[in-house]
């Protein structure tokens, strides 16, 4: 395969000794070419200047081997994990580091069952590596020493038995005390200096149960970990625990309740495709979310759910720009067991015309009144103006790149001058 980079933006090609030359319009590349499959060997990069009418001289590369490593996990447990965490550190003398070490500041990769749970690092250093496979930082279920050349070495790491100490069991149930069916299960970490979540290791055993890893955190100590459990059928629900204490849970699902949500006003609005809608248990803070949304279809209806009956707060979120969202409505909901209806009002949304002069960049970021924060950029074009939306009304922080001072606008508004 022939990749071609300019700026920040890379294509691949096949190359084939029939056809030899690839089309690009005139500019500045870099050129490499690797071998595909594990692409354990790749060329050195190539800048080529390409012009208008001028022919470009042939292009000669030397494939070389990549140094690294090459290895698979070989579980002989009776769990079977779906993947697995694996660390790889170099190190200087006799003395490898210690297994907190390898955990907290070694390279990491998965190793999957999607590809009978191989890993590999590519272009590393030459030198001595720990490389080990494990269940937290800190508590590694097997490890060996690796020496890396020129090309790529391989190893296996293989975990005969897993230490009780590093995971919960988990006993998952339905409404009635039945098993249910598990789709996911995640894990965080939580305490005064530091937060983590996403990601987990966690494997179902023969008599029903899950035994799920503590989360994968750094060196902080004392906080509290979390395991949040996803079932299609019954939704959501999380525990939190603290280590050295209780290691079995059962994690009890109530009959679920779904809540079909009808948004008056939504179709024929202009802005009815920058809309979505989420459930989230209520809170006093409110900074944005990672909620899971749903769009509605084009009638302005979308069912949310199943989640456990209980308090929630139904969030309509707007997207502002590529990249962000800001909730434009929060509405506090109770749903019982079963289905519910609402109907609720398309938000009004407006737009924030900044003038300003041709090609000069302005920064907003959204005050708490406006349910969120947020940050985004734009530029005036040729009118000399920027326009920031669609905005659910509030107070929002402008500023011009690069410029000191701020200027609070209040939204809705005329067009803004900044001064």
């Amino acid at each position: 395969w022939v990749q071609c980079q300019q700026g920040n933006s890379s294509t691949s090609e096949q190359w084939n000794p029939e056809r030899r030359e690839i089309q690009v319009a005139p500019g500045v590349y870099r050129f490499s070419v690797y071998l595909s499959g594990n692409q354990d060997h790749k060329s050195e990069t190539v800048s080529v200047a390409v012009a208008e009418g001028t022919p470009v001289d042939p292009i000669v590369f030397q494939l070389v081997g990549r140094p690294g490593i090459r290895g698979w996990v070989r579980l002989r447990t009776p769990e079977r994990f779906s993947s697995m965490h694996v660390y790889a550190l170099q190190f200087g003398g006799d003395d490898a580091p210690s297994d907190k070490v390898l955990g907290a500041r070694g390279k990491r990769a998965w190793a999957s069952e999607h590809n009978e749970f191989q890993f590999s690092y590519k272009d590393l250093p030459e030198g001595r590596y720990l490389v080990g496979v494990g269940a937290r930082k800190g508590e590694m279920l097997a490890k060996t020493i690796v020496d890396v050349g020129d090309e790529m070495a391989t190893t296996e790491l293989v975990v005969e038995r897993i230490d009780p100490a590093c995971y919960v069991v988990l006993r998952v149930l339905g409404p009635d005390g039945e098993p249910a069916l598990v789709n996911q299960i995640s894990t965080s970490y939580e305490s005064k200096h530091a937060s983590s979540s996403g990601g987990s290791t966690w494997a179902p055993r023969k008599d029903g149960s899950y035994i799920v890893f503590h989360h994968d955190h750094g060196y902080d100590e004392g906080g509290t970990y979390g395991i949040e459990v996803t079932s299609e059928k019954y939704g959501t629900k999380s525990i939190r625990y603290e280590l050295g204490g209780k290691r079995e849970f059962d994690v009890r699902f109530r009959e679920p309740a779904t809540l079909e949500v009808v948004v008056s006003g939504f179709k024929g609005s202009k802005h009815a495709n920058s809309v979505a809608l989420g459930l989230s248990r209520p809170t006093n803070e409110r900074r944005a979310r990672s909620e899971t949304t749903t769009v509605p279809d084009r009638n302005g209806r979308v069912r949310l759910g199943p989640v456990e009956s209980g308090e929630y707060e139904l969030v309509i979120f707007v997207r502002v720009g590529r990249h962000n969202t800001i909730p434009a409505l929060r509405q506090e909901v109770t749903l019982p067991a079963g289905k519910s209806e609402l109907v609720v009002a398309m938000p009004q949304l407006h737009e924030l015309v900044i003038a300003g002069e041709k090609g000069k960049e302005f920064d907003l970021r959204a005050e708490r009144d406006a349910g969120s924060w947020f940050h985004m950029s734009q530029r005036c074009g040729d009118d000399g103006r920027a326009v920031f939306g669609p905005l659910p009304a509030g107070r929002y922080v402008l500023r011009r790149s690069g410029k000191s001072g701020d200027m609070t606008v209040t939204v809705p508004c005329g067009e803004v001058v900044f001064r």
